[in-house]
């Protein structure tokens, strides 16, 4: 990890437990994993996520911007497991499989739809167009 992911994993942490995040589940069961970039659709550093890991679940997230600013932390009314969200092998596989006559183009990266604030993974495919994941959904560009 380089210097600035130490920073904002070590942000993200002092705000899990200083009472930030509101749901006592959270904050005691809750661990800090390791912070992913956000690129904006161009490749420019855009941010980064910051999973709040339950188990096998992830049960919310920090938004940082490049500055390493808090913009949110956002939790799932329904904790989806943490590969589906954190694992680009499994975002790839997913990708692929909504979509099964592209293949892929390049590695997958966090990004976002339109605005900052709507997160999801672009997985690069053939000719040129990119499948963008957030959980089990997939649609293409």
């Amino acid at each position: 990890m380089d210097r600035s992911s130490d920073d904002v994993r070590a942000a993200a942490d002092r705000l899990l437990r200083s009472g930030y995040v509101d749901d006592p589940t959270i904050r005691s069961e809750g661990t800090i994993g390791d912070p992913l970039p956000i690129r904006a659709p161009d490749g420019t550093p855009a941010g980064w996520f910051v999973p709040v890991i339950c188990g096998e679940l992830l049960c919310g997230f920090f938004q940082f911007d490049p500055q390493r600013t808090l913009l949110r932390f956002s939790r799932f009314p329904k904790n989806p497991p943490a590969r589906s969200w954190l694992d680009a092998h499994t975002i790839r596989e997913l990708a692929l499989e909504k979509f099964p006559d592209l293949a892929p183009a390049g590695t997958p990266f966090m990004t976002y739809d339109r605005n900052v604030t709507r997160l999801a993974w672009a997985v690069p495919v053939s000719g040129g167009r990119t499948i963008y994941v957030t959980g089990n959904y997939a649609w293409l560009d």
